[in-house]
């Protein structure tokens, strides 16, 4: 159903990105270079693009569309970044063969390249009780780790080769990989892939150890519809869209929490309310 939305001032459009919607991410992708298909996302599925879609339609232009923020360890059941049991900095990354693949304490973008080039674009974090956020059997998010477990979203074992074994990974080239880590935390560098962020604790020797089976997903889109500092649309030649503004991901730059008091302000401006 086609609606039409009017305003006195101007319409404020706050819909979101387009993170669920796998063809928009195909079709202004620059960077990643998608697989075709269905592209997973941490984010809500409701967006999918339709106040990108309308602004285009209303004669605003699209900007920074070439990027999206993924992330590099969402849950393969879920999709979700609640039901891991490892602090960022202290944790191992590991593919199916059981082998370490990048610096773990890298940017997003290049960790998210790293598993995107792993069999089944899949990886396996690392924990272990001395270094994770788990107590009395419940996660730093509340979640009961055997039930996290029931759902194959984390693997518990009291030595790394049970782990392995667990996983499905060899348990031999797991237990090389995790001895070498372990070695690399002590001496404080990584010879294999330049790592030399240790927190303190991060050395793994208590049981009993999690990993975490993990893939890849879109987390927000950066671009969005072309704004100025006041948030108007603008059109193909910078002039602004009579009515027509926007906040939060639909719009070109900053995106999520980080844009609500700008939105709140606009709001205030335009409508003269007290929130």
């Amino acid at each position: 159903t086609e609606y039409r939305v009017r305003g006195d001032r101007g319409v404020i459009m706050a819909t979101g990105g387009y993170c669920g919607n796998s063809d928009m991410l195909h079709e202004y992708d620059t960077y990643w270079n998608f697989k075709e298909g269905f592209i997973r996302t941490d984010n809500a599925y409701g967006h999918t693009g339709d106040g990108l879609k309308m602004a285009l339609a209303a004669g605003a232009a699209a900007a920074g569309t070439e990027l999206t923020m993924c992330l590099p360890y969402v849950d393969l059941v879920d999709s979700s970044i609640q039901t891991g049991v490892a602090f960022a900095d202290k944790l191992m990354m590991v593919n199916k063969e059981g082998k370490r693949f990048v610096d773990e304490s890298a940017d997003r973008y290049t960790l998210t390249r790293g598993v995107m080039n792993q069999t089944d674009e899949t990886t396996f974090v690392i924990s272990s009780a001395n270094n994770t956020p788990v107590t009395d059997g419940v996660s730093q998010n509340g979640l009961p780790i055997d039930w996290l477990e029931s759902r194959g979203q984390l693997f518990i074992a009291d030595t790394p080769r049970e782990l392995a074994e667990k996983c499905g990974i060899d348990p031999d080239a797991f237990q090389e990989t995790f001895d070498a880590y372990n070695e690399y935390v002590v001496a404080g560098y990584d010879p294999d892939f330049g790592r030399m962020v240790f927190s303190e604790g991060a050395e793994m020797i208590e049981p009993p150890f999690y990993a975490n089976p993990r893939t890849w997903a879109a987390h927000i889109t950066m671009g969005g519809v072309a704004i100025d500092e006041q948030y108007r649309a603008l059109d193909d030649a910078g002039k602004p869209v009579e009515g027509l503004y926007c906040v939060g991901e639909v719009a070109n730059g900053l995106a999520g929490i980080s844009t609500m008091a700008d939105g709140m302000l606009l709001a205030n401006t335009l409508f003269e309310t007290e929130l």
